[in-house]
């Protein structure tokens, strides 16, 4: 099998057992023309020396020596932190003994009968790890990812409260008081309104009044904080649940510090265009649930993204909306939320009025009062289908992070059309067009353009504010960098017919269009490659397979998905040993390498050298699997005449032997 050449000496660590053996290896290096450097070991000391003063790309050990062994050598370069390969020199051991050296982490093995194989052992070990090194980059950039995201939830500022039955005392999220800056403590309905700016005290009242009434309410109000006498805009949603009889059971809502965005465009958060059409893009629909009766609370957003009318709800009906496959997933998710940790799963929703199941990414947490006891559990379900068939298509756990992330970066716009075009830019919009001093007009905007795609955005604006959809993508020129942006709205009209107001949202994508390029690279790399290449789930089933799989196996991706490779692929000679040694270790999130006889698609044996690679979080808990497969029926088949030539000649010999006896 061809092999990609190594350009750069490959440095070889060899722990010497006989003297003779070590100049039998070297002088199988330099006969096949591989490109190495090599320094020669014998005690535990030197080992370690050689271990940092040599740092070796490549490790070869017999397996025992006259202190040590390979076992404990392989340890003391993980402590030591080196991680390169570690290949078993078994000349006096056993087989079946080595095999199982796999499992403590030895990447392959040599025989005296295979030692030609060495050049090819040990490039093979070397792209392994590679791929390793990999994986663990993409692991540490999905990490990074997740803090974001954290940090993003964080800068929402949004507390929620609970009011109680005697419609006076109030529970509150730890969020709310560090909205309206005072410590922890007993809050009433009138703390509220004593922090509520003077001006706005009747509106307060007049919101108050309409819950206990039953009507739920959404305003946007000032407060006083107490310390620094800072007034800040607040956005507060009153939402009332009523028991069959019409009484009501419960009062509760939330409270959003709106104070920067309102300071930057009053006009922008009063638009009810423009929420509408920030919800409707975001696709996100928010839930309550009451841990005592169990009654479940909606918004309306919920509904359209579960696809159903609206109808008394329960855990249990949600339950049965979520796919079979994914229910095991829900409830683990729902007890992690009832558990108080914090959790972002992502599952599947099945209607009989769709073709497809539909991707959502649940997110839900507790609110508790001051002895501990849980009195509410929120949450919010966003219909991710669109980005999660994103991902599919690009292979990559990175780009559904990113996604999440950009989810949280929409910039919000209005060009309000009169005799003069004048803009309204959100924050979010200034930082994507690098924009420091809160200033861009029409005009400006069109000169953070790239000139090739001006006329271009002119001539959308103008299809856009004529037809009332707009839609472009386009670049913008900032601080010398070409960035891209993807820009979306809808044109309101009067009663005359005339267009008004042109508004909608932006984001930066340049990273994800590079990111994709990246991703279309690699696959393309995973998937033209002659080892065959699959990546499984924690449990074993294949994900994904590359056509160097299909050219092995006969199998193609479509028919090998969501199964186990072992229930297609087991023959009559497979060896059931090395497929139970296979899943211990990667239970333990360890990687293993062995050779095996399968069956293809067409029913021939084929033998195949297979390298499982586990991918852990930082939990150690496995990911994902991907495993490498060689086909090495023609080695074998040269291996199995090998034995019967020295077969035939031993016979031979013990014949003339007894002829010359006689």
């Amino acid at each position: 099998m061809p092999h990609e050449k190594i350009t750069q000496a490959v440095k070889i660590l060899i722990v010497e057992d006989f003297h003779v053996e070590t100049e039998a290896l070297q002088r199988e290096l330099s006969d096949s023309d591989f490109n190495y450097t090599s320094e020669v070991v014998k005690t535990e000391k030197e080992y370690k020396k050689g271990l940092h003063s040599f740092n070796p790309d490549v490790i070869l050990s017999p397996y025992s020596l006259a202190s040590t062994n390979a076992v404990k050598l392989l340890q003391i370069a993980r402590n030591e932190s080196v991680n390169a390969p570690f290949i078993l020199l078994a000349f006096d051991l056993s087989e079946d003994i080595a095999i199982d050296l796999l499992g403590e982490g030895i990447e392959d093995y040599i025989l005296r009968s295979t030692v030609k194989r060495l050049p090819v052992a040990i490039k093979k070990a070397l792209q392994r790890y590679k791929i390793q090194h990999e994986l663990l980059l993409s692991e540490a950039k999905w990490r990074e990812s997740e803090i974001s995201l954290q940090e993003a939830q964080n800068i929402a500022k949004v507390g929620s409260w609970r009011l109680d039955s005697t419609m006076q005392k109030v529970e509150w999220s730890d969020e709310m008081f560090v909205i309206h800056g005072i410590e922890k403590q007993a809050v009433t309905v009138e703390l509220m309104r004593g922090l509520t700016h003077p001006e706005d005290i009747s509106l307060f009242d007049s919101s108050f009044e309409k819950l206990t009434s039953g009507r739920e309410t959404d305003m946007i109000y000032r407060i006083i904080t107490p310390t620094s006498k800072e007034v800040k805009y607040m956005r507060g949603q009153g939402r009332v649940k009523k028991n069959p009889d019409d009484s009501i059971l419960k009062i509760s809502g939330t409270v959003q510090d709106i104070n920067e965005k309102h300071q930057t465009s009053i006009e922008l958060e009063k638009s009810e265009v423009s929420l509408k059409l920030a919800q409707r893009i975001a696709k996100i629909g928010n839930w309550e649930l009451n841990p005592v009766t169990q009654d479940v609370w909606w918004s309306e957003e919920m509904y359209e993204i579960h696809g159903i009318e609206k109808l008394p709800l329960s855990v249990e009906l949600i339950r049965n909306l979520t796919h079979p496959d994914d229910i095991v997933l829900f409830e683990d998710g729902f007890k992690k939320v009832m558990a108080g940790e914090s959790t972002n799963f992502v599952y599947r929703l099945v209607s009989p009025n769709w073709d497809k199941e539909k991707y959502v990414s649940g997110v839900g947490q507790i609110i508790t009062n001051a002895n501990g006891d849980i009195i509410n559990v929120v949450g919010t379900v966003q219909d991710v289908t669109e980005k999660v068939l994103l991902q599919a298509k690009e292979k990559s756990d990175l780009l559904q992070r990113e996604l999440a992330i950009s989810a949280a970066e929409i910039g919000v716009w209005h060009l309000i059309i009169g005799p003069k075009v004048s803009a309204v830019w959100d924050n979010r919009c200034f930082e994507i067009f690098g924009i420091t001093d809160g200033n861009l007009s029409a005009d400006d905007f069109f000169q953070i353009l790239h000139p090739d795609d001006l006329k271009m955005v002119r001539e959308k604006v103008a299809n856009g504010i004529k037809h009332g959809d707009y839609q472009a993508e386009y670049r913008i020129v900032r601080n010398g960098e070409v960035r891209v942006i993807q820009a979306q709205g809808k044109t309101s009209f009067n009663e005359l017919g005339r267009a008004t107001r042109l508004e909608g949202i932006l984001i930066d994508v340049t990273d994800k269009k590079v990111n994709e390029e990246r991703l279309k690279t690699l696959s393309l790399v995973a998937s033209e490659t002659v080892n065959g290449v699959l990546i499984h789930d924690p449990e074993g089933r294949i994900i994904w397979a590359n056509k160097g799989f299909t050219k092995i196996t006969g199998y193609t991706n479509e028919e090998v998905v969501g199964k186990e490779p072992w229930s297609i692929l087991s023959g009559q000679e497979t060896n059931q040993k090395l497929i139970e040694l296979t899943y211990v270790a990667l239970s333990k999130g360890k990687p293993f390498s062995s050779d095996n006889r399968l069956a293809s698609k067409s029913g021939d044996a084929v033998w195949v050298h297979t390298t499982f690679t586990p991918v852990t979080d930082e939990g150690g808990n496995v990911t994902k699997i991907v495993s490498i497969v060689t086909d090495i029926t023609k080695q074998k088949e040269l291996q199995r005449l090998q034995r019967e030539m020295v077969a035939r000649l031993e016979k031979a010999n013990a014949e003339l032997e007894k002829k010359a006896k006689d």
